[in-house]
């Protein structure tokens, strides 16, 4: 359901060894930062995810990921954070009950091997365990880890609030989205999509937040937070 390909084409993934090549190739015409992503979940296994890693660590190019954290224990983090991988970690909402639904989602492709996050209090809100962790263990690495937000009309009143609690708590990026009208729109409906004047407005309270932390947009106009927060991480 993506632009980027048919899924209903007869195309077989690549293989390990041919993704290890892609990195090699891309390694040795001097890239010095490779994006792990997928229309699934990239550490859905950490084994896997991590020999590919190595052979990027060999050449010297960073790896950054986005995951949900499904798979994220106290084991795999300390996996990541030796191999030199950046994480982004979704995290919809600080209510529990929001998070976990915009995450697993109501629609037809509901996870429906995972029931849920595991919850724990951190300044006075209730996060993911795995994410309270993950800083933990990067410790004063923690510039390696971000948070990811879709913005959806379920949690727009609360992503400035979110935002804050971000820089704030974890002095740590946080990349917002916006949603497209696919993928995940399909999955759970043009519902989800947030009124246009509403997002516009709470667009200018991020950047104004953001120019109180000492961010400095372009001059030049742009709607994309995400591409944005991405290329100012890289």
């Amino acid at each position: 359901s993506d632009v980027r390909f048919n899924a209903e084409l007869d195309i077989p993934f690549i293989s390990d060894n041919q993704y290890k090549e892609l990195v090699k190739q891309f390694g040795e015409l001097g890239v010095k930062t490779f994006f792990i992503c997928s229309n699934g979940e990239p550490l859905l296994n950490p084994k896997r995810f991590l020999d590919i890693v190595e052979g990027a660590n060999e050449l010297g190019v960073n790896v950054i990921t986005y995951t949900n954290g499904t798979t994220l224990n106290l084991k795999n983090l300390e996996e990541l954070r030796k191999r030199g991988v950046n994480l982004i970690m979704k995290l919809e909402s600080l209510d529990p009950v929001k998070n976990d639904k915009i995450i697993l989602n109501e629609g037809p492709l509901k996870k429906r091997s995972f029931s849920g996050y595991d919850y724990v209090s951190y300044e006075g809100r209730k996060i993911p365990r795995h994410i309270l962790e993950a800083y933990e263990v990067y410790g004063s690495d923690r510039d390696m880890l971000g948070i990811e937000t879709m913005i959806t009309r379920q949690n727009l009143d609360e992503i400035v609030d979110l935002r804050k609690f971000v820089f704030e708590k974890f002095s740590s990026a946080q990349f917002l989205k916006h949603l497209y009208p696919l993928g995940y729109v399909n999955l759970m409906g043009q519902d989800v999509l947030p009124v246009k004047s509403e997002e516009e407005k709470i667009s200018k309270e991020i950047i104004s937040l953001d120019e109180s932390f000492g961010f400095k947009y372009p001059l030049f106009y742009t709607t994309d937070h995400f591409s944005y927060d991405a290329r100012r991480l890289m």
